[in-house]
């Protein structure tokens, strides 16, 4: 499975968002919005609560991250995106799962805080704020088998991070997604209730 990296958001456009964020941090909740509440964390759902920071991200991905991975018989659109905050009162951290969507792009918003970073655990793979850098962000397949992946828990601070989804336009990877989602969620359940499946 190949993990792209792309640059994306400036610094001082990860400072107004994190400020925006942290003004706003009362919208982020706990919800099976996303996904089922075991695999949840304190999300927001961008296009509706910040709405303009989702076409900010929506125009940066277009131009940045769609040359990378589409082709003229292969179109993406963005599906949509939350923010995720991480704390020591909240959530600070997030169980590991697979996104539903063809693309995710994790957008490392901020530093200062101790410990966190995604985990992928069938690649025996970490990646921090340190190794991505603010405002640049990870680009991987949703639904490949080797994507699930979580947030480790922070120690001190507040760690943000927002996933833009990514979906192919065709009917074809749809109707093909539709039985992936069907055969790879299971395995959350599983992997999270019986970690010595993915250790051994």
């Amino acid at each position: 499975m190949k993990i792209y990296n792309s640059e994306l958001l400036s610094l001082d456009e990860c400072e107004l968002i994190y400020n925006w964020f942290e003004d706003e941090k009362d919208v982020f909740k706990s919800s099976t919005e996303n996904g089922e509440s075991y695999i949840s964390a304190h999300e927001s759902n961008l296009p509706k609560d910040f709405p303009y920071v989702h076409k900010l991200l929506k125009d940066k991905i277009e131009n940045k991250v769609f040359p990378l991975l589409s082709t003229p018989f292969n179109k993406l659109s963005v599906k949509t995106s939350f923010g995720c905050r991480y704390s020591m009162v909240t959530d600070p951290s997030m169980p590991c799962h697979y996104d539903g969507d063809d693309f995710t792009v994790l957008i490392y918003l901020n530093r200062g805080f101790i410990g966190g970073g995604t985990s992928f655990p069938l690649l025996k793979k970490v990646l921090t704020v340190t190794d991505v850098g603010v405002g640049n962000c990870v680009i991987f397949p949703g639904l490949d088998i080797k994507s699930w992946h979580g947030a480790l828990p922070i120690t001190k601070g507040i760690r943000y991070t927002i996933s833009v989804r990514l979906s192919r336009e065709s009917l074809f990877y749809r109707i093909k997604n539709s039985f992936k989602i069907f055969i790879l969620m299971p395995f959350t359940f599983l992997f999270n209730k019986y970690p010595t499946l993915h250790t051994k």
